[in-house]
């Protein structure tokens, strides 16, 4: 069935139909009236859905009542006791009846075109056309309710500009959406960004609407495959239509269903199993590589300095085509209106931390400072070896980077997130999980989703807090929660790996991570609980140097057992306490802090902390 084809059109010559029905309903032969139109909405609608010339009539006549108030009161008229549309007015008005146009499996039934308002003998029950299929008539192209809700456009999607009309590969998916064959085109590779923006330059190409569903929604119980592609069916026969799944996995509820559905594309970052008889094509794309994107940013702004446009190519992926500014904008007004694209994909799901920190803030082990240079040093400098210099190709490798900080609370893991993030000049966003982590089935992946590509495209670094709570180890499957726990573990994975900036993860508990996660970490930080030494280092810094002080002695205050995220909250509460005094922070005024802390924690306070062992 050819389904990318113009939308049925004006109403207008829909008359000459009703006109035909109208003299049959009240002439008493059928020779009175005029056959119907060969040209109309109608006869197009029948074109589409290969109906029969009586399944064409028994529609008009279901549909005949919404469209004209003349015509239903022709058939109260004409059927006093059943004045409503019936088979067996059909019998009585239409040449080459047919029962089996009622069929379950029959066209009209089949794609949802008409169904029964009664209970009874099929000659008697009233006939009730879709009121998608009477609005279409009518001209209306409002997509069907029962899909309203699960498909977004993709010209929404980020990027959605970024192939132009007569680029090659626009061509070649609107050529193999408009053959006849139908095959399930497969575009896999890049980005999300990209792969969608491929499918709504063809779907402007051809004139028709661009539709996503996501791979979050295919998991959801309440959307059932077999009305999604019979509504799917209709729709994209109805008006133009391009349905695209972005699922890297299809559930296997959904197989009969992918045979099914026309003018349908799967986005996926790597090309599925899929055991379908059904016809496919394969799109493979490649990520825009450096050279590409300096190209854009170099045409897009021709009075950008080249080393400008180079640091922007390899700190952003946001399509320069996107950016409401003018040709001859600066570097910095630039880099500030790609963090604002970004900013708003992260809304609602991740929020931005402050990234004003320097590595004299941290008081770690050697080791672990060199640990954390290393990966500021390689976070820096990843995009460019692996684009420029060709290790990306040779190795088949993500430019991107997955860390684990672990160690006890408030040992300086965000600390050094925000450390990092400020040294390689990148925004920090945190991710709020409790956003993130959804009860219903596939919405933890979808906005996981929105989180990785948002974060792809503005070079940001990630910041996942207590980790374990999204990465803990994969169960047992013993009911359906523990399947789909698990597959969002599968997911997590899978999209980590492909992720090309920056994520940094912190647990207290690396113990409970999935085994298949620390295989894809390229470093691992561990934050040790600080020593006396450490601490006292820690309490020399803990007031910034406006703070008025009295003899505070950091040594003394080093004896009391709390790390340096603690020593930091008990150093404002005494701030705060000595501003409402005196103005000026006293020992006094950090001990009762610290004790409010230790009761906060649930510690007992031990004053041989402070005061020494008396022995």
């Amino acid at each position: 069935m050819t389904t990318l084809t113009r939308s049925l059109g004006s109403p207008l010559p829909l008359a000459a139909d009703l006109a035909w029905l109208t003299v049959l309903l009240t002439a008493r032969e059928r020779t009175a009236a005029e056959p119907p139109p060969e040209s109309s909405p109608l006869a197009e609608l029948a074109d589409r859905f290969r109906l029969s010339s009586f399944e064409r009539n028994l529609l008009l006549l279901a549909a005949a009542p919404d469209l004209d108030a003349d015509i239903a009161r022709a058939i109260a008229e004409a059927e006093p006791r059943r004045p409503w549309p019936h088979f067996g007015l059909a019998l009585r008005l239409f040449d080459g009846a047919d029962i089996a146009a009622l069929a379950p499996t029959g066209a009209l039934r089949r794609f949802g075109l008409l169904g029964f308002a009664s209970e009874g003998a099929l000659s008697t029950r009233a006939l009730v056309a879709d009121e998608r299929v009477v609005f279409a008539l009518r001209g209306d192209d409002t997509i069907d309710a029962g899909l309203r809700d699960w498909l977004s456009s993709v010209e929404d999607a980020p990027g959605s500009d970024r192939f132009a009309p007569n680029d090659p590969l626009t061509h070649e998916i609107a050529r193999l959406l408009a053959d006849d064959t139908d095959p399930l085109i497969l575009i896999v590779g890049a980005s999300a960004a990209q792969r969608l923006a491929l499918v709504a330059a063809a779907a402007r190409l051809l004139g028709a609407c661009g539709l996503r569903l996501g791979g979050a929604q295919l998991l959801q119980p309440e959307l059932d495959p077999t009305d999604f592609s019979r509504r799917w069916q209709r729709e994209a026969s109805l008006a133009p239509r391009i349905l695209t799944i972005e699922a890297s996995e299809v559930p296997p509820r959904w197989t009969t269903a992918l045979e099914r559905l026309s003018s349908c594309v799967l986005a996926s970052p790597t090309p599925p199993v899929l055991q379908l008889p059904r016809p496919q094509a394969i799109i493979r794309l490649r990520a825009d590589d450096l050279s590409v994107r300096y190209g854009r940013w170099r045409a897009r702004f021709p009075t950008l300095p080249e080393d400008a446009a180079l640091r922007l190519a390899v700190e952003y992926r946001h399509a320069p085509e996107r950016l409401h500014a003018g040709p001859a904008e600066d570097e910095g007004t630039l880099a500030a209106a790609c963090r604002t694209l970004t900013h708003a994909g992260m809304a609602g799901l991740a929020d931005r931390v402050d990234t004003c920190a320097a590595w004299d803030d941290l008081v770690l082990p050697m080791e672990a400072t060199a640990q954390l240079h290393d990966i500021a040093l390689h976070a820096a400098t990843r995009t460019f070896v692996n684009e420029a210099w060709g290790f990306g190709a040779r190795s088949g490798r993500s430019a991107g980077m997955a860390a684990l900080f672990t160690g006890p609370s408030g040992t300086g893991k965000t600390l050094a997130a925000r450390v990092i993030a400020a040294e390689i000049g990148r925004d920090l966003y945190r991710v709020d999980l409790s956003r993130i982590v959804s009860k219903y089935v596939g919405e933890t992946e979808k906005n996981l989703a929105c989180v990785f590509d948002a974060a792809e495209q503005g070079g940001v670094v990630l910041l996942f807090d207590e980790a374990d709570a999204l990465f803990g180890k994969r169960s047992e499957v013993k009911d359906s929660h523990d399947r789909y726990a698990n597959l969002e573990v599968a997911y997590l994975l899978q999209r980590m790996e492909c992720f090309t900036g920056l994520a940094i993860l912190t647990t207290n508990l690396d113990q409970v991570l999935d085994a298949a996660f620390i295989r894809r970490l390229a470093f691992v930080v561990r934050f040790p609980f600080p020593t006396e030494a450490a601490r006292r280092d820690i309490w020399s810094r803990a007031f910034p140097a406006a703070t008025p002080t009295a003899a505070l002695d950091p040594a003394r205050l080093a004896r009391i057992p709390l790390a340096g995220g603690h020593i930091a909250s008990i150093a404002w509460s005494a701030a705060c306490r000595a501003a409402y005094g005196d103005g000026t922070v006293a020992e006094a005024h950090v001990l009762a802090a610290a004790r409010a802390e230790c009761a906060k924690l649930e510690r007992p306070w031990q004053d041989t902390w402070i005061l020494g062992d008396p022995r």
